[in-house]
């Protein structure tokens, strides 16, 4: 027996996507066989290629496995991870151009390891499969299954499974899609977001001590220069 979602109030992640409304399938009270069948079963990479570089809805998809799980992607918001990494390298290259010559070497080599260890974290982010939903191809007792009209795939009700309207793409344990990333938050970059952000107010709080530490040393080296000049 198929039921629309709407009708199931007990299944808040079954609204997988925007355009159509979403089946639910129950085994319990369902007897079919195939409820996975060959024809919605969709293959959405080519098998035994590494490197495909190829756009798959809104996501570009650029490395693959070799069971065709996309490893590499990029997501559609592309633009605002490079705005990102410019606005930070160039408060950077401000603080280190401006006040060279006070920074204490120890603030200087800090610094370069701190805009290192975030460049990694956030083109982690940028380039990191976030969890996209592959379809089931086995059917397990008491579990409840959901079909994506979209992607043309069942998922599990647990999986926490959410279409994403940017990515047009369905992505496990979905959080939220963050522009500035790029691509969803999911699955597999959930911790690795929230390492980002943490790492965000490391860099807040060492550009604010750097830049007053480093303004107060010209201050006093003007101090010293108009004493000498008397």
């Amino acid at each position: 027996m198929k039921e629309n979602i709407y009708n199931d109030n007990s299944n808040e992640f079954a609204n997988l996507s925007e355009a159509k409304p979403h089946e639910i399938i129950q085994n319990k009270t369902q007897d079919r066989k195939n409820l996975i069948s060959n024809e919605k079963e969709q293959k959405y990479y080519p098998k035994n290629y590494n490197y495909i570089c190829q756009k798959k809805r809104n996501t570009y998809i650029i490395i693959v496995d070799k069971n065709g799980t996309p490893i590499i992607t990029v997501g559609p918001n592309w633009i605002f991870f490079s705005i990102f990494i410019l606005f930070i390298t160039g408060g950077f290259l401000f603080l280190f151009i401006s006040y060279y010559q006070y920074i204490p070497l120890y603030l200087f080599i800090l610094g370069i390891i701190i805009y290192f260890i975030f460049i990694f974290v956030y083109t982690k982010l940028f380039i990191t499969n976030p969890g996209f939903a592959e379809n089931i191809k086995e059917k397990k007792e008491d579990e409840i299954y959901l079909y994506c009209n979209l992607c043309e795939i069942y998922v599990t009700k647990k999986s926490k499974t959410v279409h994403c309207s940017k990515c047009d793409m369905c992505i496990e344990e979905f959080n939220h899609h963050c522009d500035w990333i790029g691509k969803c938050i999911g699955k597999n970059n959930l911790y690795v977001f929230y390492f980002m952000i943490f790492w965000i107010f490391v860099i807040i709080m060492y550009y604010t001590g750097t830049f007053v530490i480093s303004h107060e040393n010209w201050f006093e080296h003007q101090k010293l220069l108009r004493k000498m000049r008397k």
